[in-house]
């Protein structure tokens, strides 16, 4: 069974993964549960803390398990996990207790679904079929157990988990047979907060099935009825919660009319608020309050969104937890906006943001974006750019209107940090001290071209820190909604335009996106005599090769030296160290085995150009450099060469690489062994304590994944920041190996002058093969880019 992935409007409610895993309640009032009760979870913890510390080993399962759901509240999951692991070992030794394995079991389960990630494989259940299938043992043996014990209370909870697997696998019509049983056996056992979770769920569910409009608003009054009905809870109000945000974001107009949606979640909202002030729940109340503001902001009604947003605000204070402190802010910045009041919608802006940074800061190991994100699975990137990427590109787009280009610069530099913490799911990538006194070269200048949903905004830095502002309005396409879909759509086209050697076919969008992207700031580059661009791009431009856009005469790489620079504050622009230059050449060119997801290993295409390659590059450093060939460019010699005392300054490796659009599917072929890039990293990472790290990676026979997802271009930009590489000389797509030994040698030919940058070698370099007859195509010379420091 294959794992169906699904958008993050698929799965509203992370509350209803992580509700309380109790089997059995106890009649003595429990301070820990009270303040589980009423949100406060960290309280809760500490209690429990206390309870399983003075013995571990006869803390009863339930304080184990309650615990376990407290940690997964607030994001703890390998704590979760590793707590969980031990429980179920405790039940397996006690007899009569398939009640508690059954539980056990089920929520293990459902901790990988809910963004739990092992560390030492750094896998999601979501990204590793491996994985998948260890959450189906999980939940068949949780099944099994939970039919044992012929406890209906315990088997409807695992149904109910159950229903959640099947229903990211987009297999609906089951779950929702299996969420009418669970509620059956809910209502015959009397567990209401479990009927009312089941129920939400079904309604979820049955939505995304195409069920009638009569049956789903029937089922949605059903939930709200069943919820209301519950005693002052956490859970009841975010229960509530949860079905005010899927009537505003799931049910079509033609199910509901705007004022009944309205009346739906005006009363859900107003039930979540009073339940939340019952049990004095302040991230309930915050939430409900917010939630509420935004109903008022949606309508329009903004001296009364602006009043319940703030009250939200006052709440989020009292629990200091960041998924609330940047929501709320960028509500308030939006309705101060709407206002026309920008300048005190900038500072609510910078709030939302200046929350998230500080988490990190204060500890970049537990891992925020998901919470921010209020998913309740991982790898829902679209929800990413229509959350965070939209917060960060709204306050740049108010700056920019401010006139304020280098805090929109800075603005848009911060969001592509966290965009690579999201990618690597490392939450430590952060930026780098700024070197004192940097100075942009007087023949270089940076680009960022910042895609908006009405309009393409180029900021140009110049030198003596001059940034220009140049604006670009696209004519209407009824094919796209929006500017940012129409450039992204037709950087994917270009990118797949230029595999195809035999055509030109690829001239048309070239100088379609020469004229947006480049063509505006011209007369700029002109004036201040600019022979260097360094683009930082986004998105789907980061698959493109610059060098190729085109005026109708020329290629850009025929006018400017280029680099690609993933961000600037995550990088160390300096010169090139010339003096005892160390050089490891290896290379690929039999044949070796592929891995791949189902474990049918393929051979890899032949490299026979590669030992030429090689020895030209060896030929050029006869004094500093030790080559790996085949057999000898194995996984336990590289690495043992990279652990080594010698301070290689530059690694080039000639085998194929391959850059997926998750990090932990990308790979290096070695002799017969493969590395991932993870190991790259770490290995490349040495390097950091060694007198001379590595200056230059170069990859001469790597591709990146085909396709409309730019993912791919983030792993090919990240390697190198992350393994504390300075630059990457890598190319998007496999081309012809003579052409890529050719450019290569030409490339280091040309490094060891001493005046040019590394730039500018790339560009000679490409200049010199494109004047060669059958190298002429930008297929051949085009893809081989330079990624982070061009000096």
């Amino acid at each position: 069974m294959r794992l169906l992935f699904i958008s993050q409007t698929l799965c509203l409610f992370c509350y209803l993964l992580t509700t309380a895993l109790v089997y059995a309640e106890t009649t003595v009032v429990d301070p820990a549960q009270t303040a589980f009760d009423k949100g406060q979870f960290e309280e809760a913890i500490f209690l429990w803390q206390k309870v399983f510390a003075e013995n571990s080993q006869k803390t009863p399962l339930n304080i184990q398990i309650k615990l376990a759901s407290a940690y997964q509240k607030l994001g703890f999951y390998q704590k979760a996990f590793n707590l969980l692991q031990a429980s179920l070992t405790q039940a397996k030794t006690q007899k009569n207790n398939q009640a508690h394995q059954a539980i056990i079991l089920s929520e293990i389960g459902v901790l990988y679904l809910s963004g739990y990630q092992d560390k030492k494989s750094q896998d999601t259940i979501l990204e590793n079929e491996d994985n998948y299938e260890k959450v189906i043992h999980y939940f068949e043996k949780a099944i099994e157990i939970a039919l044992q014990t012929n406890d209906k209370l315990v088997i409807a909870k695992v149904l109910n988990k159950q229903g959640n697997l099947l229903f990211i696998e987009g297999n609906y019509e089951d779950a929702i047979i299996t969420y009418k049983e669970s509620e059956q056996l809910a209502r015959e056992a009397g567990d209401l907060s479990l009927v009312s979770k089941v129920l939400i769920n079904m309604t979820n569910t049955m939505i995304l099935e195409d069920e009638v409009k009569v049956t789903v608003v029937k089922q949605l009054r059903k939930a709200l009825y069943a919820t209301q009905k519950l005693k002052a809870s956490h859970d009841k109000s975010f229960g509530l919660m949860a079905l005010s945000n899927l009537i505003s974001s799931e049910i079509p107009d033609e199910f509901m009319s705007k004022s009944a949606k309205g009346w739906f979640q005006y009363t859900a909202l107003k039930s979540a608020q009073k339940s939340a002030e019952i049990t004095e729940d302040s991230r309930a109340k915050s939430y409900a309050y917010g939630y509420m503001g935004k109903l008022y902001e949606d309508e329009k009604r903004y001296k009364e969104a602006l009043q319940l947003t703030r009250q939200a605000v006052f709440f989020a204070l009292e629990t200091a937890l960041p998924e609330l402190m940047y929501r709320w802010y960028w509500q308030w910045g939006r309705v101060l906006k709407a206002q026309g009041q920008k300048i005190r919608a900038i500072k609510m802006y910078q709030s939302a943001i200046d929350s998230i940074r500080a988490t990190n800061i204060i500890d970049c190991n537990r891992s925020i974006i998901p919470r921010l994100l209020q998913t309740g699975y991982r790898n829902h990137d679209d929800n990413f750019y229509k959350t965070l990427g939209k917060l960060y590109f709204e306050l740049a787009d108010l700056l920019i209107e401010e006139g304020d280009l280098q805090r929109a610069l800075d603005t848009v530099e911060y969001f592509k940090i966290v965009e690579f913490q999201y990618y690597f799911k490392d939450d430590c990538i952060v930026e780098k001290k700024p070197i004192k006194h940097f100075k942009l070269p007087i023949d270089t200048a940076i680009l960022y071209p910042i895609l908006l949903p009405d309009r393409i905004e180029l900021l140009l830095k110049l030198p003596r820190d001059y940034i220009k502002r140049f604006v670009v309005s696209l004519q209407y396409d009824k094919k796209a909604e929006t500017v940012d879909g129409r450039v992204n759509d037709k950087a994917s086209y270009f990118n797949t335009q230029l595999r195809h050697k035999n055509t030109d076919e690829y001239k048309e969008v070239a100088q379609e996106l020469y004229q947006w992207l480049i063509a505006p700031i011209e007369i700029s580059l002109n004036q201040h005599q600019i022979t260097t661009l360094v683009v930082v791009p986004d998105r789907q431009l980061r698959t493109i090769p610059f060098a190729a856009l085109h005026d109708g005469e020329k290629f850009l790489i025929q006018k400017y030296a280029i680099a690609i620079l993933p961000s600037l504050k995550l990088s160390y622009p300096k010169a090139l160290s010339r003096q005892s230059v160390q050089v490891f050449i290896g290379g690929i060119s039999v044949p070796v085995r592929i891995p791949n997801a189902n474990g049918n290993a393929k051979k890899s295409i032949k490299l026979p150009s590669v030992p030429e390659a090689l020895k030209r590059i060896q030929a050029l450093y006869p004094q500093n450099s030790k080559k790996f060939l085949d057999a000898k460019l194995t996984k336990s010699i590289f690495e043992k060469e990279m652990e080594s005392p010698l301070a290689y300054t530059i690694v080039h490796i000639a085998s194929h690489s391959y850059f997926a659009l998750e990090p932990e599917d990308s790979y290096l072929l070695l002799y017969q062994e493969y590395l991932t890039m993870d190991r790259l990293e770490e290995l490349l990472k040495y390097g950091r304590f060694k007198k001379q790290p590595v200056e230059l990676l170069t990859l001469s026979a790597c591709e990146t994944a085909k396709g409309d997802d730019h993912k791919a271009g983030l792993g090919l930009a990240g390697l190198s920041i992350k393994a504390g590489v300075e630059s990457t000389l890598a190319n998007l797509w496999l081309v012809d190996d003579r052409a890529a030994t050719e450019l290569s040698v030409a490339f280091y030919k040309h490094l060891q002058e001493q005046k040019l940058t590394k730039a500018q070698a790339l560009q000679k370099a490409q200049q010199e093969l494109m004047e060669i007859e059958k190298f002429q195509h930008p297929y051949y010379w085009a893809p081989l880019i330079l990624i982070g420091n061009w000096h």
